[in-house]
């Protein structure tokens, strides 16, 4: 399993040396919105942990790695391995390079965002993504998956999100109204929604 990691990080290895530098560039101007920060490394997070895949699709490694000794299982396992070393390595970009800003910088919205409900937020995010996404790629395949995984989370948004969105236009309260302790950081209303 940690040699197919490997062999992972060794394909993205070019990959993951451009968005090196260009994550340094963009994470330090986006420092200056700490909600944009927040987003900015959930989307790195989440392209962490589909870089393997579009790869794989690009050169069409993926037939070369069912001739491998490991079975599927083990393939499968190794996966979700990188997409949780992704989602630590996210983590560390989010609160270490954000930590290192703000005490260079001296700007203090970053702190509302270090709170447990923030962390648990931006772990959310890409967990979900990796535990719908993986499976819709594994059972049809990267182009199909992709648009499987679309359909599902469109179908879901629907389920979940309507009847909430119902109830609140026929209780007449017209959206979503956070508390003034959320108000009170902008880059806390994300969390609470």
């Amino acid at each position: 399993m940690f040699a197919l990691i490997r062999k992972d990080l060794i394909a993205c290895r070019l990959a993951l040396l451009v968005g090196m530098g260009i994550y340094a560039l963009y994470a330090a101007t986006a420092y200056e919105k700490p909600l944009a920060f927040f987003v900015f490394n959930i989307a790195v997070t989440i392209t962490l942990c589909l870089l393997p895949v579009i790869l794989e699709e690009k050169y069409s490694t993926d037939t070369l790695v069912c001739y491998l000794p490991p079975s599927r299982r083990v393939i499968v396992w190794a996966r979700y391995t990188t997409a949780l070393l992704a989602m630590a390595v996210g983590l560390t970009f989010e609160y270490g390079f954000g930590a290192l800003l703000s005490r260079s910088l001296g700007h203090q919205g970053f702190s509302a965002l270090c709170t447990p409900q923030g962390v648990l937020a931006f772990c959310l995010f890409p967990f979900l993504f990796v535990a719908f996404f993986w499976p819709c790629v594994f059972r049809f395949g990267a182009a199909k998956g992709i648009f499987a995984f679309s359909i599902l989370v469109v179908a879901l948004t629907i389920l979940f999100g309507g009847p909430i969105l119902a109830m609140d236009i026929l209780s007449g309260n017209g959206g979503f109204n956070p508390s003034p302790q959320v108000m009170q950081h902008q880059e806390m209303f994300l969390v609470a929604l």
